[in-house]
């Protein structure tokens, strides 16, 4: 079995934690999918229907979504965490017959 880093353990703490809007996040997060929509017109309007437009538009959804997580995560967080996350998980203990 591994051994979670200290640098890993807060790697899935921020990954998998609810970042709450802050300040102009959430007009920024408008913006880039208004960009998306946009792109995503041209891309109906100028592309025919195939395996490779419904792979461009699933991308453009990751764009998105990427975008979106590089503001949610890597802003300041001027709240306190309050859960910071799971506890590790129990560690198999020896019985002991008494």
């Amino acid at each position: 079995m591994y051994t979670e880093t200290e640098e890993m353990k807060q790697k899935r703490i921020k990954a998998f934690k609810y970042h709450a809007p802050k300040e102009n996040q959430i007009e920024r997060y408008a913006m880039i999918r208004y960009g998306a929509n946009v792109m995503a017109a041209d891309i109906n309007k100028n592309c025919p229907e195939s395996r490779e437009k419904s792979l461009a538009m699933t991308k453009l959804e990751e764009v998105v979504m990427w975008a979106n997580a590089a503001i949610a995560r890597n802003e300041a967080d001027p709240e306190p965490e309050v859960a910071p996350g799971p506890p590790d998980p129990p560690r198999s203990k020896v019985s002991q017959v008494g």
